[in-house]
């Protein structure tokens, strides 16, 4: 069992329990018909929290990209599932009995604590999507906006009927929205990640056929290169172009193997192999001694993808095993 499916038991069987608590709630209403009074805004709210609950249990998926676990970890990512349960119980009236149930009234007696606990989920979110999804601040106004509105109205106790169902509304259209916009990033026409896999090899094949031209044709338009190699970032198809031109150029037997590649999640690859040349075409910064020296490099590469182009592409190579092989040591500076 990998560290991964065994983390993923127990927040599957939260999930599961919030699930079975939504669709056991959904039943009893079902079989008391006669003796309750719906209310749409809460029927939205019972809707949105079972999404919220398959949604969860659909990403968690990406968590296989942890190789390591702490318990710190494990304990901070199963509080969202744990809020969810919560939700999930107070959406309903507890040991009703057989008593006849307003909706309404019962949502309006409540809507505090429920409002209190979605404020929660976007502060357990925003919190993961910052610390551990590494998204920028600016990217989350969604969660920032929600934990706002819900926090004054619970401040000031609104209980205005056209502002709770104006809520209810825009949080259905927020949502909606957010769908629409992932299925164009990841729609259909979007490649999976065992196509990103077969991507990742052609531009090995074209690495390996030193064509350049073909190179280019993989990467976004605004793409950043990054490597031990060079300082800072290159970016563009002109960056593409002159850097692998420049290896090359240096050397014309330069042949890459792929070692392991391991498809972290719909976006990003990364690829170990190594790369072997021989000092040929030195630069004019390159002393003369490295000409005609053979190398072996291992290197590492995280390919980040947008609508199956490479968007970012960060390269990690042994800088001292290559010095030690071009006999750099052996030609101390004088």
């Amino acid at each position: 069992m990998t560290p991964f499916e065994y983390v993923t038991v127990l927040i599957s069987i939260i999930l599961g329990l919030g699930i079975t608590q939504i669709v056991t709630g959904v039943a009893d209403m079902v079989h008391q018909w006669n003796r309750i009074k719906l209310y749409w805004p809460h029927l939205l709210w019972i809707a949105f929290v079972f999404f919220l609950h398959v949604e969860e249990w659909w990403v968690i998926y990406d968590l296989q990209r942890i190789e390591t676990w702490e318990l710190s970890r494990f304990l901070f990512v199963i509080l969202y599932p744990i809020n969810l349960f919560i939700l999930a119980r107070i959406l309903f009236p507890f040991g009703s009995g057989e008593l006849a149930i307003d909706f309404r009234e019962f949502y309006f007696q409540n809507y505090k604590k429920f409002f209190v606990g979605v404020m929660v989920l976007a502060i357990l979110a925003l919190s993961e999507n910052l610390l551990i999804s590494r998204f920028k601040i600016t990217e989350q106004f969604v969660q920032l906006i929600l934990l706002a509105v819900l926090g004054f109205i619970v401040v000031k106790n609104y209980r205005f009927e056209w502002l709770h169902k104006t809520i209810v509304i825009v949080l259905y259209t927020f949502l909606l929205g957010s769908m629409v916009v992932r299925d164009l990033k990841i729609g259909p026409d979007a490649p999976k990640t065992p196509e990103l896999a077969a991507i990742v090899q052609q531009h090995f094949d074209a690495l390996n056929n030193h064509d350049v031209d073909a190179l280019v044709r993989f990467y976004a338009d605004s793409v950043q290169l990054e490597s031990s190699g060079w300082e800072g970032i290159a970016d563009g198809h002109e960056a593409v172009r002159e850097k692998y031109g420049r290896y090359f150029t240096t050397s014309p037997d330069l042949k890459y193997i792929i070692i392991n590649m391991v498809l972290n999640n719909r976006n990003s690859v990364v690829v170990e192999y190594t790369s072997t040349g021989t000092m040929v075409n030195l630069e004019k910064e390159v002393p003369d001694y490295m000409r005609g020296r053979n190398y072996t490099l291992k290197n590492s590469t995280r390919f980040e993808f947008s609508n199956g182009k490479i968007v970012k592409s960060v390269t990690y190579f042994d800088q001292l095993s290559f010095l030690r092989q071009m006999g750099f040591f052996d030609h101390p500076k004088k």
